[in-house]
């Protein structure tokens, strides 16, 4: 079993289209070695980022999630994101969420949220399944366990 410090870059056998969303996101925030503990609170793995590798995640975060959505984009349920960012308790001013393709299912949702005066950021990835009840999305999300080594 892998460290926390080390996400488990090989999904399980048989995730399928889960693991094609979730792979490359791995493999590129796994060189920028995060810490991840487990939000028992959204059911999701989270990890602290520091303002020096801040600029370092959002890229990685960018160039492994296509779609990026601020606030404003949420509350106006812009492309069906507001039911997406519900499934991590929606999004404040200057937080966002990075995502894959809204209309093709799982889709990966990546919290950016920031706190302390924005001096941290609060990472959590967690999974939308349209039409999936919150109880069976919680044991979805709880899958995810063991790819981020916790």
């Amino acid at each position: 079993m892998p460290s926390s410090t080390e996400p488990f870059v090989q999904p399980p056998p048989g995730a399928g289209a889960l693991e094609q969303r979730l792979r490359p996101l791995l493999a590129a925030i796994a060189e920028l070695s995060p810490h991840w503990e487990w939000d028992g609170w959204f059911a999701t793995p989270m990890t602290l980022i520091e303002p020096a590798a801040q600029a370092q995640f959002d890229s990685a975060l960018r160039a492994c999630l296509p779609c990026v959505w601020e606030h404003a984009d949420t509350h106006a349920n812009r492309a069906g994101v507001g039911e997406v960012s519900r499934v991590l308790g929606g999004l404040e001013q200057g937080q966002r969420l990075y995502t894959t393709v809204l209309d093709v299912s799982p889709v990966v949702v990546v919290a950016w949220w920031p706190w302390g005066r924005e001096a941290r950021v609060s990472l959590r990835v967690g999974l939308y399944l349209q039409g999936l009840r919150p109880d069976l999305l919680a044991w979805c999300q709880g899958q995810l366990r063991p790819w981020f080594g916790l």
